[in-house]
């Protein structure tokens, strides 16, 4: 058991930060600020998986309007993040948010900070005083030869003092790197330093698998040393899944009760059942997944010479997912007795059978005329483009598309004022699928992307563009079959059963098969293939076969 660091504790809402209380687990919306609906409905999500902290940016005036409809939704503690604009600091607190996340150096002067103290004190909310190594003082940076985990608790300490300075301490720190163990030390040197709570991180940790990986080695470090009150993996990805690990890992160190552990053998010589299967069985579905670009954002701020070369960009991806699982089943279509009558009750079943998946690369091109006075061209530095579909019809043995692909050529001009530029087109392109055997009762997906995309310039009026088009379909057909539901025994009609011949010489009509010849001459395949020699249960129309009928357990 972890003995936790003696930390002040600070009130947060109706929970706790700090001393003796539980750390908690935060993270942060990724929706854009202006989609209002969106950022509700995560922070809802967010609330159902257990954070307990959540913490939205707030870039502008707009996005104030986001505090009250989560205050709203969710009971959970609510952190406005503000980066720059002091005056969002002021305007989110009076709104009624909970906390404020604030780096003081990017504040400006000590009267804007002041302001920002001053509207936190008079509401009791406490501030996270955030220094990051992606930001640290150019005079630190040279101070200490490079970015260090000295440079960042002296960055942070100095924030601190300038908010103490304005008579406030309902303060918490949060000194975060991408280089693992550049925080594990910056942490254990503000520990010995100062007792405010203390948010721990690994900030830009990546993706899921990389991101958890430095995150779960990066807090399993600090934690370990009962470093930290409240934390955050911080991951690319869907926040619902930071949610996951941060329990995960608090668990794993022992300081969170509760939950479900799953274990799972890695598989070895003794397994017994296809274990490995079992556990990625959803990379056995097929899937159909297409991306829609959402609510985007585009922002240019100063980097740290003040130009305006810095761009912030926001985007949200719609995903549309349909799984398809294939489900091999037994199903009973017929059966019969040699020792008794048989009446089945029967009934249609209807299911759907991937019929084919067809993966397509289409070539595209198409010349595009400039004008040379409105589109200046000198240089072609990138495309980008999107499939729009307008139609597509089953036709025989195939399905036609017809579409166009939407593109955005981004150019250099000669005007020094204006050097980048963008060039809109489109080119349309129609398609048949193959697809053997399809008809206009069948359901198929299509799934479309760009392969790749080359415009080259022939002259200052015209641009040449060559692209290769997937297009991915899955057909599915629908199969109907008579199956038995329902199974009745009754005794055998003697009269018609001693009429029968006892032996027959049979022969082996267009459509038979042994099981019919069995069930019709009331014996079994298997005396049929012991009497007749044969190796399997195939025959062909013209076969002669010697046919004994069953008496056992009858007469």
């Amino acid at each position: 058991m972890i003995k936790r660091r003696n930390s002040k504790k600070i009130k947060l809402k109706d929970t706790y930060i700090g001393g003796d209380a539980p750390i908690l687990v935060q993270s942060m919306l990724n929706i854009p600020a202006s989609d209002i609906e969106g950022s509700v409905n995560q922070a809802k999500e967010l609330a159902a998986a257990g954070c307990q902290v959540i913490r939205f940016a707030i870039p502008n005036e707009e996005a104030l309007n986001l505090i009250e409809p989560i205050k709203k939704a969710v009971d959970v503690p609510l952190v406005a993040d503000i980066h720059f604009d002091y005056k969002l600091a002021v305007g989110a607190a009076e709104r009624g948010i909970d906390k404020i996340r604030i780096n003081p150096g990017n504040i400006g002067s000590i009267q804007r900070i002041k302001a920002v103290v001053d509207v936190a004190k008079e509401r009791n909310i406490p501030i996270r005083v955030g220094v990051n190594s992606g930001s640290l003082e150019k005079e630190l940076v040279a101070k200490y030869h490079g970015v260090t985990a000295e440079g960042l608790v002296e960055s942070a300490l100095d924030k601190v003092h300038l908010i103490e300075e304005n008579g406030y301490d309902n303060l918490v720190i949060s000194i975060k790197s991408s280089d693992v163990m550049m925080c594990v030390h910056a942490h254990e040197l503000i520990a010995k330093k100062t007792d405010y709570p203390l948010h721990v991180g690994i900030t830009e940790a990546g993706t899921i698998t990389s991101g958890n990986i430095k995150s779960a080695i990066g807090l399993g470090l600090i934690l370990n040393q009962d470093i930290g009150d409240t934390i955050r993996v911080s991951l690319t990805g869907d926040p619902l899944e930071e949610i996951k690990s941060a329990k995960l890992i608090l668990r794993t160190l022992g300081l969170r009760k509760g939950g479900i552990e799953v274990v799972s053998c890695p598989t070895c010589g003794r397994t017994q059942i296809n274990l490995i299967a079992l556990a990625n069985r959803v990379e056995d579905m097929v899937a159909d997944i297409e991306i829609v670009p959402g609510k985007k954002s585009l922002e240019c701020r100063s980097d740290e010479d003040g130009e305006m070369r810095i761009f912030d960009v926001e985007l949200s991806l719609l995903l549309d997912i349909k799984f398809y699982e294939e489900e091999h089943f037994d199903c009973l279509q017929d059966a019969y007795s040699t020792s008794c009558d048989l009446r089945l009750t029967k009934s249609n079943s209807h299911a759907k059978q991937l019929l084919l998946k067809n993966q397509s690369a289409v070539r595209v091109s198409d010349h595009i005329k400039v004008d040379p006075e409105k589109d200046n061209i000198l240089q072609i530095c990138n495309a980008t483009g999107t499939i729009q579909i307008d139609e597509q019809t089953i036709v025989t043995d195939g399905i036609s598309i017809e579409g166009a692909v939407e593109l955005d050529i981004l150019y250099i001009t000669e005007d020094d004022l204006h050097p980048l530029n963008v060039l809109q087109a489109s080119i349309p392109f129609q398609h048949t699928i193959e697809v053997r055997g399809i008809s206009p009762e069948d359901d198929y997906e299509l799934q479309t992307d760009i392969s790749s995309i080359n415009v080259l310039m022939l002259d200052r009026e015209e641009l040449e563009a060559k692209l290769v088009l997937n297009l991915c379909v899955l057909v599915f057909t629908e199969c109907c079959n008579d199956v038995v539901t329902d199974i009745e025994e009754h005794e055998i009609d003697m009269e018609t059963f001693q009429q029968m011949p006892g032996l027959v010489c049979y022969v082996v009509q267009t459509g038979d098969t042994l099981w019919d010849i069995a069930k019709l001459f009331r014996t079994t395949t298997n005396d049929i293939r012991t009497i007749n020699e044969l190796e399997s249960d195939a025959v062909t129309p013209g076969d002669k076969l010697i046919l004994l009928k069953q008496t056992d357990g009858i007469l």
